[in-house]
């Protein structure tokens, strides 16, 4: 019987793998990952009678020791797996494949693969005859083949990832092996509808989804937080699809993220006592969920003595899958019956994780509710003196002296913005009495023993749990005609106008970018792979610049009447830099000592050619160009830099007083309309209509370009040198010099920072744009 089970499997295998006659089917079983047909009998016989509580015999493949179902279960999966490796290692046939993959668990290991036809890809080369390999050569045209690979001494690493050039017991080279999907996710089509996904309510956690494994279908995330870095995935099965093509997705993403933590919630639409404890019943799709989970290492956290996730038929069809690593910090798993109207209902789940002891990332002081009085008066009895500083170290010290002491002053008197969820518009004291009655009727059904006075009490829940429903719905659609009929007619084009053109949209997580080395898989690849895509990547040796000019102090200053209108230039609301300080902090200190501190900070660094560098570090913001963008390309991003707001005081300061020195009639050209004083576009328009009705031609042809990254990739030397020839002041000069020097980006997510240093270009944010349009504009043109 077992030959005759082991042949009818090669022609199953043979077949789905388009293989030669002569690959050995233990060759084929493990490269498919399909245990043995005469071990799969084994194991459905042990798992029916598990759950149908009978009594196991000498033929099945455990003994029940007395523990649970689920425990019996795992026990008969590892079973399994360890008969099947002593058969693979005990096996004479198969060599070639025995010395690539050793192990009969290598799918779980190979992180890599995505269904048998990779492996076609991996083994083979085109043409390549061997015994027991596979042999598909429309998909091998391009790779490694195994006598080429085993003849040049490369071997697998002990992660299955890479190939490594060994000679002389030394490895050389290694090589990545680029392997092709050969599968075609179903519901991955751009713009296909979502059927599911996952929303982050705590602005405290951060998520990246992983694009390159996530569908309309299936999406998966890399969170990270306060109680550490985790994966989430939402699955939703359809129940007219086979179940196999979603478990693919579930293999896949584990494939990807390896032996991290990972949480999966599924609506598998199947059934099984693993994960419904309310029938012992099994159907084809609970048994391929099973499968799956036992040869991905997964448990299922779903508890016993809960609700129904389905309310309908009351069955559970929804499970949680999690790492058996992470199994133990599960402490509870809750089905919740009021908290949603829909068929399926909720389900709370609480893990267990040690707390980070330090955050990063601090939440911005809420204007709206601040204490302008407390704030100027502490701000004033701080006793801020200015003392004439004579080098860098006392500048920055000033520095630090004055921020601190805004901060503080804001701590007393100024609220942190809360990341608490409001509470809903449309509740009302009808809603909690609906509710109330509905949860009581339901623990009344639930506790009634009699079959025919339960039969009525469970009608009698319904209805109220209709009705509290229905009311639900009633009252959102009042709060939201009521909104819409007060916010068009305070603005038309206001919020709701905004909505229903697609010009406000909600916070989007952050994709995955696709690197040299495959997809990242967090946060801090994800930023590293930004970062390298739009600033550049950093030299190996990138020596400090040394200022060599010589230097002879001009004597001017700014006086604080310049210092005040630069401050209140700046626009209110604007998003504050590392430091925390917002424009409407700094505005009200004018008139007060602080404002003559700072002013004394401002003339020290232009005395000595000096800009702070706690001024020049910014906090990056990315942001994605527009929906119709490749999210995993870095091109797809821009890049904000929030500098601190007396960094863009100051810097407004600088580009006033070059703005004799840049708009100078010697040098200014007649065709530039940007950054200049009673000149706009549509002055430009003008000029080329003007220019076109001097034409006595009957055609006339106009060229517009765009120079892709004109500011990324801006040498600093070509500015400085316009300075140089446009005769700057000295000052201004070392302070322009000091401030393109050790420029610095931060990005920031709820517990981690990156730092980079900026070697070339201007990103949006920096407050020097006039300065470097004409530098740019200088060297297209010609200096006219």
């Amino acid at each position: 019987m077992r030959d005759e089970l082991v042949r009818c499997q090669k022609v199953v295998l043979s077949a789905c793998m388009k293989v030669r006659h002569t690959v050995p089917t233990v060759a084929m079983q493990v490269l498919a990952g399909s245990p043995p047909w005469d071990l799969q009998c084994l194991i459905r016989r042990t798992k029916y009678k598990i759950r149908r509580g009978l009594a196991l015999d000498d033929l099945d493949l455990i003994t029940d020791d007395g523990s649970g179902v689920r425990s019996l279960l795992a026990k008969c999966n590892e079973e399994v797996m360890n008969k099947w490796q002593e058969a693979w290692d005990s096996s004479e046939k198969g060599k070639v494949t025995y010395e690539l993959a050793p192990d009969v668990r290598i799918l779980q290991k190979w992180t890599k693969w995505m269904n048998v036809r990779w492996l076609v890809c991996y083994i083979l080369g085109k043409g390549v005859i061997l015994k027991d390999v596979l042999y598909v050569p429309e998909l091998t045209s391009n790779l490694f083949s195994v006598t080429s690979i085993l003849s040049k001494g490369y071997k697998m690493d002990a992660d299955y990832n890479h190939w490594k050039f060994i000679k002389n017991g030394d490895i050389e080279e290694d090589v990545f092996m680029r392997l092709p999907e050969g599968f075609n996710t179903p519901g991955k089509k751009k713009g296909e509808t979502p059927w599911a996904c996952i929303v982050v309510t705590d602005k405290r956690y951060d998520a990246v989804r992983l694009a390159n494994i996530s569908t309309s279908h299936f999406v998966c995330a890399h969170v990270s937080g306060p109680h550490g870095t985790f994966y989430v995935a939402s699955l939703y099965c359809q129940f007219s699809d086979p179940i196999e093509p979603y478990m693919l997705m579930v293999t896949r993403a584990c494939r990807a993220i390896g032996n991290k933590h990972l949480l999966v919630a599924a609506d598998l639409n199947a059934i099984s006592p693993l994960w419904n404890d309310h029938s012992n019943d099994i159907d084809y799709r609970g048994n391929v969920v099973e499968d799956t989970a036992t040869l991905l290492d997964l448990a299922f956290a779903n508890k016993s003595n809960e609700l129904p996730t389905f309310r309908r038929g009351r069955k559970t069809i929804d499970a949680t899958l999690i790492s058996q690593s992470w199994e133990e910090c599960v402490c509870e798993w809750t089905v919740l019956d009021d908290c949603v109207t829909s068929d399926h209902r909720a389900i709370r789940i609480v893990i267990r994780s040690e707390k980070r002891a330090t955050t990063v990332r601090e939440p911005r002081f809420c204007i709206r509710r601040a204490n302008w009085a407390k704030y100027r008066r502490i701000s004033s009895e701080a006793n801020l003196i200015h003392i004439e500083a004579i080098n860098k170290n006392e500048v920055d010290e000033l520095v630090t002296t004055l921020t601190t002491t805004v901060c503080d002053a804001a701590n007393r008197s100024i609220p942190k913005k809360k990341t608490r969820i409001k509470s809903v518009p449309w509740w009302n004291q009808v809603l909690t009495m609906k509710k109330r009655r509905s949860h009581r009727a339901r623990k009344i059904w639930q506790r009634e023993q009699d079959p025919a006075r339960k039969q009525e009490l469970g009608v009698a829940y319904r209805q109220c749990l209709r009705e509290y429903t229905k009311g639900i719905h009633e009252a959102k659609r009042q709060s939201w005609w009521r909104f819409v009929v007060d916010t068009c007619n305070e603005n038309p084009y206001g919020l709701v106008y905004k909505m229903f053109n697609n010009k406000m949209t909600p916070d989007k997580a952050i994709s995955c970018i696709r690197t040299e080395e495959g997809h990242s898989m967090d946060w801090k690849r994800t930023m590293t792979g930004i970062l390298d895509g739009l600033l550049g990547k950093l030299p190996e040796d990138s020596p400090e610049r040394v200022m060599t000019y010589t230097y002879q102090p001009s004597g001017m200053e700014w006086s604080q009447r310049q210092v005040t209108r630069a401050v209140t230039s700046i626009k209110s609301g604007k998003a504050p830099g590392l430091d925390g300080i917002e424009a409407e902090m700094l505005k009200k200190l004018v008139n007060t000592p602080a404002m003559d501190f700072l002013t004394g900070i401002f003339n020290a660094g232009r005395k000595m050619g000096y800009f702070p560098d706690q001024w020049k570090n910014a906090n990056l913001k990315i942001l994605l160009k527009g929906e119709d963008k490749d999210e995993t390309q870095t091109k797809s991003y821009r890049p904000i830099c929030l500098l601190p707001i007396m960094s863009k005081v100051l810097e407004k300061l600088i580009n006033w007083s070059l703005g004799q020195v840049l708009l100078e009639p010697v040098y200014a050209s007649s065709r530039q309309y940007g950054y200049r004083i009673n000149r706009s576009t549509e002055d430009a328009i003008v000029d080329v209509l003007d220019a076109i009705d001097e034409k006595e031609d009957k055609m006339v042809m106009a060229l517009l370009f765009d120079v892709t990254g004109a500011f990324d990739n801006l040498l600093w030397s070509r500015t400085l040198g316009v300075l140089r020839r446009r005769q700057c002041p000295d000052d201004l000069y070392r302070i322009m010099e000091s401030y393109l020097c050790n420029q610095r980006v931060t990005v920031t997510d709820a517990y981690e920072k990156l730092e980079r240093p900026l070697i070339q270009g201007l990103s949006e944010g920096f407050h020097s744009w006039p300065f470097a349009l004409e530098s740019v504009r200088g060297r297209a043109s010609g200096g006219n």
